[in-house]
């Protein structure tokens, strides 16, 4: 399957705490930013920002990448990505508050936290770990692994979300040719409850969201709680015959697509309140350039002036205020993270930096 990757480059000299520009927010809400910043040594440093403030997640003696960030309801700040140990190797890693919570790999094969969220309590954190083959689609509550897949081909998890008795997780898993955009869900409330009180369960349920003619994920999901039943939405893309990735949005109704297929694209990240569906990522430019997007009900928006490579990975809407974060090429092979704000872009560290996830909060 082809890829559309961001590549990270430059140095930076960083604290572990310091302060960034002013960014334009509504004072009423602290914005959360998880990523990374590359340090004096060419290290990447797993960072979060809270209204421009960078606070570092690990020390810079290895990289390390923060790639999911969420806030409790009694403002505890978590973030989940990777942080490589002494042999290279990528261990799924969870942080709180700023600290080491618990890693969710053994270190001895590779493993990647991509998605975290607090429900009642307990952190859940989609990923993938490796078994010696095969690389094995993941969710984690509390440390305690659950095996989406068994294995026998390669599958990732790229997002979780939990509500009342429901636990949705979006991604991929291939059929041994294509990889085929997939979920994984439980059937009942019942069996919830079985997944949450059962230490190293293996959950097998996967659903499919395309055919496995052609090579798809879906790099999000989410819950529309607030109705009932709740209504599931996934978004990702899938490959068109021309072998061009098109951004993609499954919904209740079918699958709706947000490109045209002309040029490589995917959506990042969605969100839906009870009147609008938003999705972010990016589409390649007819010169070759990466261009950062926020489509509204299908309709789109371009976040840059195409001038540099960039890309949004992550959205969130609070009232009538849309945020998303992503990364963009600065020249010089520099790297800044960037936050938008209702389309309005700031920096929040312009060398070497990354913006993968962002979370909004009220002020208590």
């Amino acid at each position: 399957m082809k890829y559309l990757v961001i590549l990270m480059t430059a140095c930076l000299l960083i604290g572990s705490c310091k302060k960034q520009p002013s960014i334009p927010q509504p004072a009423q809400v602290d914005v959360y930013v998880a990523g990374y910043e590359r340090n004096e040594n060419g290290k990447l440093v797993a960072t979060v920002w809270k209204n421009g403030m960078a606070q570092s997640l690990t020390d810079g003696n290895h990289d390390a990448i923060a790639k999911s960030v969420f806030v409790s309801e009694n403002n505890n700040v978590y973030a989940a990505g990777y942080e490589k140990n002494a042999g290279n190797i990528e261990v799924a890693t969870v942080w709180k508050n700023g600290s080491l919570l618990y890693t969710l790999g053994d270190g001895a094969d590779f493993s990647m936290a991509n998605s975290i969220c607090i429900y009642s309590g307990s952190v859940y954190v989609a990923g993938v770990k490796h078994n010696g083959s095969k690389d094995v689609a993941m969710v984690w509550r509390d440390n305690d692994p659950w095996e989406l897949t068994n294995g026998d081909n390669n599958a990732w998890a790229h997002s979780v979300s939990v509500t009342a008795g429901e636990m949705r997780v979006g991604g991929y898993e291939s059929n041994g040719t294509k990889n085929v955009a997939s979920y994984w869900k439980n059937e009942t409330p019942d069996e919830f409850v079985i997944w949450a009180t059962t230490p190293n369960s293996s959950i097998n349920n996967t659903h499919h969201l395309t055919g496995g003619t052609s090579d798809a994920l879906a790099s999000s999901a989410f819950i529309q709680w607030n109705t009932d039943p709740a209504v599931m939405y996934y978004a990702g893309s899938e490959t068109n015959a021309n072998n061009k990735m098109v951004a993609k949005v499954w919904k209740p109704g079918g699958p709706q697509s947000l490109t045209d297929g002309t040029n490589d694209a995917t959506v990042t990240a969605l969100f839906v309140t009870e009147s609008d569906l938003y999705a972010t990522g990016y589409e390649m430019t007819a010169d070759f350039k990466f261009m950062p997007k926020l489509w509204k009900n299908g309709d789109f928006t371009n976040l840059a002036n195409g001038s540099n490579n960039a890309a949004a990975y992550s959205l969130k809407v609070l009232g009538e205020d849309v945020y998303i974060v992503g990364t963009e090429f600065t020249g010089g092979g520099n790297t800044a993270a960037i936050l938008w704000t209702n389309g309005q872009p700031a920096s929040l560290s312009t060398i070497g930096a990354g913006a993968l996830s962002v979370f909004v909060a009220e002020k208590p």
